[in-house]
């Protein structure tokens, strides 16, 4: 809670290609809804070249209604036990265990949208990564 520091350390369990990510909530539930600002960056760990957790939109822009097929990659240390979709419109889905390999969304009003996949490692635990689309 509060101001973010200036820097964080975190040791990471696997080799792999990560994404650092800093969130920040305006307030609660502290879910993919409630995110308002959000960086990240690619951090590589050891000798592996996998992502651990990626979300790639297929196409990146269009014209409305704007139907997105978004391919999850998802490589996490330990099992998901959960997963949120959340394409930036207002929407959103979920589950349980490991997302599925595609998530569709239609867009269906211009705008900008960042969509983002929370995968979910145990009750204090996450992966988060996020992807712009544009819908004219």
């Amino acid at each position: 809670s509060g101001t973010p520091p200036d820097s964080i350390s975190y040791a990471y369990p696997k080799d792999g290609v990560y994404t650092a990510t800093l969130n920040v909530y305006l307030g609660p539930p502290y879910g993919g809804t409630a995110v308002r600002y959000l960086t990240q960056t690619r951090v590589k760990v050891g000798k592996g070249n996998r992502d651990v957790l990626a979300l790639l939109p297929t196409p990146r822009a269009g014209k409305v209604p704007f139907p997105v097929s978004f391919r999850a990659i998802v490589d996490p240390p330990t099992p998901a036990v959960r997963w949120e979709f959340v394409p930036g419109d207002g929407k959103n889905r979920s589950g349980t265990g490991r997302p599925p390999r595609f998530l569709g969304h239609t867009y269906t009003a211009a705008g900008t949208y960042r969509a983002v996949l929370i995968v979910y490692l145990g009750p204090a635990e996450r992966l988060l990564t996020y992807v712009d689309v544009n819908a004219r």
